[in-house]
């Protein structure tokens, strides 16, 4: 995989592609996630059925197929082809290595608990990943564009005979070719592109000032996202060189507890978030109190952001509409 990695890096056959790196955290384990988006027909040059390939100090252990992202929580069927998820999981102990991967080192353990919680997590992060979502769009105008230049020659054909006959072009009138509604249209010009720092002057949630706490609503056995807005470049947190270290607690009674369960920052731009769900011991009406704090290596500046969040009852979402499945009253009758 070290050679991989050197062919891939700065490759031209591979997408632009933001954010690149996905961070998560599984059961306290910290995992880096790296993907890869080819360019069309040059994946085969790089993968062959791999998918989703999990990694040891740079060697690969256990990999899942590419139909993984075919699944129904993926959503990324027209991408299947060019896709490549690299998981670094040198922060497992070699117990847990054991638990996880199969001794023949070509796939994983199904049935593992830890396993399932990284497949969960990986199908939200590609399903919701903002650049992935944008490739998938840009390569159906493509296929549109195409289909609609196949159809140049019959119209040319068309043409030629509608002017041979008069009476023929008198019965079908002035004909109207189809325009291309995926064809790009001009518009005015973005603001001057992000140069990230390589060290952050601030991280503070989005809107807040540096320090300020967050109060907002969530629902129970919903996902709880927490956006940033920082200075810092994309990977600051995924490089290797001078990383930026981060600490994700909840706050109960005086003690602080990590977060075992979260996903990011994934930094673009300057924006970034953090998403976590609600402990199943949570009552409608309580608050979570959580901090996130972002610490330099470098500069030691250290950035606290700490965020309440009132507990609502649970909701489920059908056909558009909101209906409440969370009934107290029934719940404490049975």
């Amino acid at each position: 995989m070290s050679g991989l990695f050197a062919r891939l890096r700065d490759n031209p056959n591979l997408e632009d592609v933001q954010p690149a790196s996905l961070s998560f955290t599984v059961q306290g384990h910290e995992l880096l996630a790296r993907l890869y988006a080819f360019k069309p027909q040059k994946a085969k040059t790089y993968r062959t059925s791999e998918g989703v390939i999990f990694t040891v100090n740079g060697q690969t252990q256990a990999s899942i197929k590419a139909p993984f992202f075919n699944r129904r929580n993926v959503g990324l069927q027209r991408l299947a082809k060019d896709l490549l998820v690299v998981i670094d999981c040198s922060s497992l102990t070699p117990r847990e290595q054991d638990d996880v991967f199969m001794p023949s080192r070509d796939r994983v353990v199904e049935d593992n608990d830890f396993v399932k919680e990284i497949e969960r997590r990986l199908e939200e992060e590609l399903h919701n990943h903002q650049g992935l979502r944008a490739l998938r769009n840009a390569r159906a105008r493509m296929d549109v564009e195409g289909q609609l230049a196949d159809n140049k020659p019959m119209e040319d054909v068309l043409n030629r005979v509608l002017k041979s006959s008069p009476t023929l072009a008198r019965i079908f009138g002035q004909g109207v070719r189809l325009q291309n509604l995926f064809k790009p249209e001009h518009v005015r010009k973005t603001e001057k592109p992000f140069r990230g720092k390589p060290h952050p002057t601030y991280f503070c949630f989005a809107g807040k000032d540096q320090g300020e706490v967050l109060e907002r609503q969530a629902h129970r056995r919903r996902r709880v996202r927490l956006d940033f807005e920082t200075d810092v470049e994309n990977e600051y947190f995924t490089r290797k060189v001078d990383r930026g270290c981060k600490h994700f607690q909840r706050l109960s009674n005086g003690e602080r507890d990590p977060v075992l369960n979260h996903v990011g920052p994934h930094l673009v731009d300057g924006k970034g978030s953090v998403t976590f769900e609600l402990p199943d011991t949570i009552e409608v009406g309580d608050t979570v109190e959580v901090e996130f704090t972002v610490s330099d290596p470098v500069t030691d500046n250290e950035f606290s952001n700490r965020a309440r969040v009132s507990v609502l009852p649970a909701v489920d979402y059908c056909l558009g509409t909101k209906v409440k499945i969370e009934k107290q009253a029934q719940s404490n009758n049975r």
